[in-house]
């Protein structure tokens, strides 16, 4: 996508880029192409820094918690063409990504780290500019059980893009319209992993409802462990923390009817 079509495409992204920069409290400086906050650590860049996070692009603003040069900026610019080619959809499509993903095994972050050098070059699971990756065998489906609260019967966001890739017919279009391609993508990836979006919105709007009740009269625990139940249908953690909150429930009914048998003996 040629750069004037793609800054005016990713425009609304950097607009809201400009506000976050505001929140860091200093001057802007021009790097690379962008608008770059990074002269010193404070409030946003400095939220970054406890978060263990270096730096944040969006749009063509880069917010950062350390100075924005070589590799960082490398990488942070390979964020720039990304959101060149997705413009308003890429905060949707990250967010969702980062829900099946995490930020660890993130399509979008594997690309920007291999045209940084920070990742080998590979052509076994290689994303491209746009965060998809190139044909070849995936390689997101290794060491699955590893990767605690996956999901093995999951739908691999990598193998939903690649689809595109594989079709030369598709791949064409890619070409001539980039603009389309990524509502596609979007499409298909929201179709693939519907149940799981699904599970994770409810579940967790239940967990909210309950927390919020748990200081008021009714059932907010009961609403926070129904939360946490539909979550386990997806998530490992989930299952995981349902499970040591039915131990400890456990353990305290055991300890009230020790007590309660107790009582008697110690009163004769």
């Amino acid at each position: 996508m040629p750069t004037a079509l793609g800054f005016v495409w990713t425009l609304p992204n950097t607009l809201i880029g400009v506000v976050l920069g505001l929140v860091t409290f200093q001057i802007p400086r021009i790097a690379g192409g962008a608008l770059v906050f990074d002269r010193s650590p404070r409030g946003l860049s400095w939220f970054l820094s406890k978060i263990n996070r270096v730096a944040m692009t969006v749009g063509f603003v880069i917010i950062s918690a350390e100075p924005v040069e070589g590799v960082l900026l490398a990488h942070e610019r390979h964020h720039i063409r990304q959101y060149m080619a997705w413009g308003p959809l890429f905060i949707p499509a990250y967010l969702l990504t980062f829900l099946v993903r995490g930020y660890d095994r993130h399509p979008f972050e594997l690309a920007a780290k291999r045209a940084a050098g920070e990742l080998p070059a590979s052509t076994s699971g290689a994303a491209d500019a746009t965060g998809a990756p190139a044909r070849g065998r995936l390689t997101g489906m290794r060491q699955r059980h590893e990767i605690w609260g996956d999901d093995a019967d999951e739908r691999e966001a990598e193998a939903t893009v690649s689809e595109f890739a594989q079709d030369l017919e598709v791949q064409r279009k890619w070409h001539d319209h980039p603009g389309v391609v990524p509502f596609k993508v979007v499409v298909r990836f929201i179709g693939r992993n519907g149940k799981r979006i699904g599970v994770t919105i409810a579940g967790f709007a239940i967990v909210l409802v309950g927390l919020i009740l748990v200081p008021l009269p009714g059932p907010g625990w009961l609403i926070v462990f129904l939360g946490l139940t539909i979550l386990a249908t997806e998530y490992v953690w989930a299952r995981r923390l349902l499970n040591f909150a039915k131990q400890k429930v456990g353990q305290a009914k055991d300890a009230v009817l020790r007590k309660k048998h107790e009582e008697p003996g110690t009163e004769s």
